[in-house]
């Protein structure tokens, strides 16, 4: 009884309060591939010249829904010409283009040979937050460790691990991208000091993939998560459109119905 009730508050919580800020995941997505942070793919057009990419968002992006290899994909994106090829990226990394791009992106498909269904699926938010979610879910393919600890005060505190994928973490995260993109020696693990509680930081993590702050489930402190979420968007600085930022979090903790009873009863 008591495991219904507290389930019926978070899903309501969630058609609320799931995405109580605004930010820039495809913004932040796109100037990833822009810049080129940490690419370990390059192709060359057939118009000369060359592109960096990540591998990555092609696997999770493409051939996760077509059958080919990832060298057979290679051969047929070597068809297409630069502007060709540009438009391509933009959809694989956010699931949009400029308007203006349409043609170019028409033309990719057609050089590839692929079915025009693939963009379809590629451009929207939908199939976007679907492929990042699968990529957050895969615990293999992260490469990055954040190490928070249950109390700094403690002689001896606690110590979790969270894996998350740098390409995500620097394309999100400016005081990581600072930190990561600016060391000669490569950085595959890190220490949070931003004195939250692991729970926050794992939801900040899938945050990070999704801009979402749920799901929730019944053993997350979700109180406890949203006190803290504000300073932490402000330590790993993320590119939010933050008017009104610590108002609506406050908001979401208040209406929020919390009884800190209730895991004890289950």
């Amino acid at each position: 009884m008591f495991r219904k009730s507290i389930l019926q508050q978070i899903r309501v919580f969630d058609k609320v309060n799931l995405k109580i800020i605004e930010d820039h995941l495809e913004e932040d997505l796109l100037e990833l591939f822009n810049k080129g942070w940490l690419s370990d793919s390059v192709i060359k057009p057939i118009d000369g010249g060359k592109i960096e990419f990540h591998k990555m968002f092609l696997e999770f992006r493409i051939l996760s829904k077509i059958k080919l290899t990832y060298e057979e994909l290679l051969e047929k994106m070597k068809e297409c010409d630069k502007n060709e090829l540009m438009a391509f990226f933009s959809v694989v990394y956010c699931g949009t283009i400029p308007f203006s791009q349409n043609n170019h992106l028409s033309n990719a498909i057609d050089s590839m040979k692929f079915e025009n269904s693939l963009i379809k699926k590629l451009k929207s938010r939908e199939s976007l937050n679907k492929d990042l979610l699968a990529m957050y879910k895969n615990e293999k393919s992260k490469d990055f460790t954040i190490i928070v600890e249950e109390d700094v005060d403690e002689e001896e505190p606690e110590v979790e691990e969270i894996k998350i994928h740098k390409l995500i973490l620097i394309a999100r995260s400016k005081t990581y991208r600072d930190l990561i993109l600016n060391v000669e020696e490569k950085v595959n693990k890190i220490k949070d000091y931003s004195g939250k509680s692991p729970e926050t930081i794992k939801t900040l993590a899938r945050y990070l993939y999704t801009s979402k702050m749920g799901p929730w489930t019944a053993d997350d402190d979700i109180k406890l998560v949203l006190e803290e979420m504000d300073d932490v968007l402000d330590y790993y600085q993320l590119n939010l459109n933050s008017v009104g930022l610590n108002k609506k979090i406050t908001q979401a903790v208040n209406n929020f119905i919390y009884d800190p009873n209730i895991r004890q009863k289950n």
